[in-house]
Formats: structure tokens, sequence, C-alpha cells
């Protein structure tokens, strides 16, 4: 069980959750898009 009055454990077990894919390319373009955003 998780004190969410206690902020010092309750930040590290909080609802955040981060994804990345990164993917070899032959193109001499360089970085082609990015996406940042907030699903809730």
């Amino acid at each position: 069980m998780l004190d969410w009055v206690n902020r010092n454990v309750a930040v590290l077990f909080g609802d955040g959750a981060a994804a990345l894919v990164v993917e070899a390319s032959d193109r001499e373009e360089g970085q082609r898009g990015e996406s940042l955003g907030c699903l809730a």
C-alpha cells in the first residue's frame, strides 16, 4: 500500500510512464519528426 501523504515515496511511484523508440536509417535528412503528449 502506498502512503500518498508521504511525498518522498509517492513521487517515485506516481502515475507516470514513458517510452522511447529509436530506429537507425540510411537517409541523411536527420531527425524526421517527434511527438510529445499526455494521455489521461
